[in-house]
């Protein structure tokens, strides 16, 4: 997705193939809960990240850590 498209509170769905989480710095729940191909929607960038990695809530209110190029608007 691109880095200017994106807004906080915007609906996405994640792609059904993700990345690595390498270099991710955050809580290993966040990590955990990472899933292909979920709707949800953006909450806010991940500090530490460079805007790379955004926080989404997905549809039932978990929570999951997403690079940018893993999702796209819904």
């Amino acid at each position: 997705m691109d880095l200017a498209k994106i807004v906080e509170g915007m609906s996405i769905r994640t792609h059904d193939r993700l990345g690595t989480t390498a270099g991710m710095i955050v809580h290993h729940s966040y990590l955990d809960a990472r899933r292909a191909g979920q709707k949800g929607k953006l909450l806010t960038w991940v500090p530490g990240h460079g805007g790379d990695v955004w926080l989404i809530e997905h549809e039932g209110g978990q929570q999951a850590v997403y690079a940018y190029t893993e999702f796209s608007a819904d």
